[in-house]
């Protein structure tokens, strides 16, 4: 298939780009604040060992000392925006470690991603600083949010609020934790890991975007504050909370002046890339375009074809027109089904008491965080429903002590509950299949790793095809596309037993869940820490 797919971010600019958090990026980065990543012609010029087909492997991050250059993939490279000055520092390093001088092209292909331009603040008014607080100020996400609660610690906040954590001054410095632990009566830990996310939010909306950086870049978990007649104090900050807001807003990077050894001691410009999943060489992403195109590009144009399109203010007209959906908004259309709102306030069955609101909500944040972006638009609302009903008759299975017996009810209340509002047939039949055997197939083949299933769960995935797209003839990359989905589906539920889930209660409070099922993934888990990877 040649055509290219749209990924939600070109299907919904116009939508996207009428959020305020959008604008304030826009503002940023017309006073330079903030640069994209695919304008600047970034170049990586390394030691290497004259492989072509060399990427980027996120597994090794680009931070930890002021110049970063030991770390991407473990060989000395720098990242620069002039080529000349990549090449010259190749051929440098190249000599000296016997190895080949290569200089890649490096792009994402997040057309949003961004990177952090330090020298900006210098050329600044004082006017302009005061709009870029402003600015900053509306991308920033809430307390838990950025800095989700241990699971053993989910009801801390419950009678608490963020003025609880701090001075007079406004922030919580080191010597205010131990008092404070003690008025609160919650333990030291978790008043330094609330304190710390409220100082990071107080301090990026208050001028310190710079200091904060540095001291993400060098792995710091406090920053010095001038607190006027009083003094300089100790401020712990949260890194967890910068790397979700970093993450949330697109920032992959960080730019910054340095003198290279390698280079004589030449003042260069460095791009300290510490967002590696997002970033790769341009010959890489083009490679992973065409591959998604083969596996998902007749599901795309088929579910396309399809629509989804309902009545006005319909569950699926917002799946269907809006790729930005938040999984809370989602549920709270889905309960205006008859009858569902109770069995999604319902007891989920399991030991962590999660209602089926609160389970569903979670999978669809992963399916969020973690697949969003990789699968085409058109296919979003297809995945977005099967997430949304994977475990729908749960609580009836419960109920009646039959909780062997669940996919039985998943699929009948799934399919009731998809007719109820209005979804097409073929589409019913796709996402009732994939709760149904899809999941108990893909459970065998990828978590139980049940011997003699590769080729049964591929001849399955393959007649479910057929029927979906309506063909006798299915190539192969499409079946493994289709099987990828399920496995999106099965990961994102497992993963909802782990830390790397983070579940909403009350309304406002986030915390990351028990790691009953962390050692089923990878141990890599990213910038922000919810990497969802089966192993």
């Amino acid at each position: 298939m040649s055509e290219k797919l749209s990924y939600r971010r070109e299907t919904a600019a116009a939508q996207f780009e009428q959020t305020d958090k959008y604008r304030a990026m826009q503002y940023l980065g017309q006073v330079g604040v903030i640069k994209k990543v695919n304008q600047l012609n970034l170049f990586h010029g390394r030691a290497g060992d004259g492989n072509d087909s060399w990427k980027v492997d996120p597994r090794f991050n680009n931070a930890g000392n002021n110049t970063g250059n030991n770390n991407i993939n473990k060989r000395p490279a720098l990242n620069t925006s002039d080529y000349n000055t990549a090449s010259q520092y190749s051929i440098a390093r190249s000599s000296r470690h016997s190895s080949f001088a290569e200089v890649h092209h490096i792009m994402s292909d997040d057309p949003d991603a961004v990177i952090i331009d330090s020298d900006s603040f210098s050329r600044l008014s004082y006017e302009q600083k005061e709009n870029i607080n402003n600015a900053i100020t509306l991308t920033l996400p809430s307390i838990t949010d950025g800095a989700p609660l241990d699971f053993k610690d989910r009801h801390a906040l419950d009678h608490l609020r963020p003025r609880d954590f701090t001075n007079d001054y406004g922030l919580m410095f080191d010597d205010d934790v131990k008092d404070l632990s003690m008025r609160l009566m919650l333990k030291s830990s978790t008043v330094k890991q609330v304190g710390a996310a409220i100082n990071t939010n107080r301090l990026l909306r208050n001028g310190h975007l710079k200091q904060l950086c540095d001291a993400f870049m060098d792995n710091k978990s406090a920053v010095t504050v001038d607190a006027g007649h009083q003094g300089k104090y100790s401020a712990p900050i949260s890194q967890e909370y910068l790397a979700n807001w970093f993450r949330e807003n697109h920032i992959v990077g960080y730019k910054a002046k340095v003198s290279s050894a390698t280079l004589n001691w030449q003042t260069v410009d460095n791009y300290l890339l510490f967002d590696l999943e997002k970033v790769n060489t341009d010959k890489e992403l083009e490679r992973k375009a065409k591959e998604r195109n083969r596996r998902f590009g007749k599901i795309a144009v088929t579910a396309s074809r399809n629509k989804l399109k309902n009545e006005q203010g319909s569950l699926v007209e917002y799946l269907s027109d809006n790729p930005y959906i938040k999984p809370e908004e989602i549920l709270q259309l889905a309960k205006l089904t008859p009858g569902y709102k109770e069995i999604f306030e319902s007891d989920a069955g399991n030991w962590e008491k999660y209602t089926l609101e609160e389970h569903t909500e979670t999978v669809l944040r992963l399916f969020d965080k973690n697949y969003a972006d990789a699968l085409p638009a058109s296919v979003l609302p297809t995945m977005r429903l099967a997430l949304l009903v994977h475990d729908i008759g749960k609580p009836e299975a419960v109920k009646k002590h039959n909780k062997s017996n669940q996919e039985k009810y998943n699929v009948a209340f799934a399919e009731h509950f998809l007719r109820q509002n209005n979804v097409d047939e073929p589409t019913i039949e796709l996402i009732t299949t994939m709760v149904g055997k899809g999941m108990e197939w893909t459970r065998r083949w990828m978590l139980k790793r049940e011997q003699g299933t590769g080729q049964q769960f591929y001849a399955f995935c393959q007649e479910t095809m057929k029927r979906y797209l309506g063909t006798e003839q299915v190539d192969p990359k499409t079946v493994i596309g289709f099987r990828n989905m399920l496995e999106v589906l099965q990961t994102c539920d497992s993963a909802a037993y782990t830390t790397m889930a983070v579940t909403r209660t009350n309304g406002a409070i986030y915390y990351r869940n028990h790691p009953s099922f962390n050692d089923s993934f990878e141990s890599f888990q990213g910038l922000t820490g919810q990497r969802a990877r089966i192993k």
